[in-house]
């Protein structure tokens, strides 16, 4: 497993937590390209200023992001596959949301260069082409 990797996984993570729009910015690859299974708008995202753009909308939607369970399920590569509980509230709503979520990330140059959201594990690891 690239430690390396994974710690820059986890620096975006925390990141992204703490609201750190800037920092987490910093992270991603000028040429990075984001997709997302589950929600309305899929994407592709492509460049940093959409990636931001989108995960600013999120921003809006729900507060309190926390990332639980996290279990890496796959590092080849350039490519780290990973799964974990996103709980967040609705800014609105106030409703509580958990949601299981599986990622496939590939990195260049110590930055996120392809983020694909999924829903499931295998989609994951399809997205990274390390599926079946």
């Amino acid at each position: 497993m690239s430690q390396e990797n994974v710690d820059v996984y986890f620096a975006a993570k925390d990141r992204l937590a703490a609201g750190d729009h800037d920092g987490f910015t910093r992270l991603l690859h000028p040429d990075v390209t984001a997709t997302v299974t589950n929600f309305p708008e899929p994407g592709p995202f492509l460049g940093r200023e959409a990636v931001i753009a989108r995960l600013e909308g999120l921003a809006i939607e729900f507060d309190g992001q926390r990332y639980s369970d996290v279990e890496i399920i796959a590092d080849r590569d350039d490519w780290i596959v990973l799964t974990y509980r996103w709980s967040v509230q609705g800014s609105r709503s106030g409703v509580g949301v958990d949601a299981d979520i599986a990622v496939a990330f590939r990195l260049k140059d110590r930055q996120l260069f392809e983020v694909h959201w999924r829903e499931s594990r295998d989609e994951a690891l399809d997205a990274a082409g390390l599926g079946r």
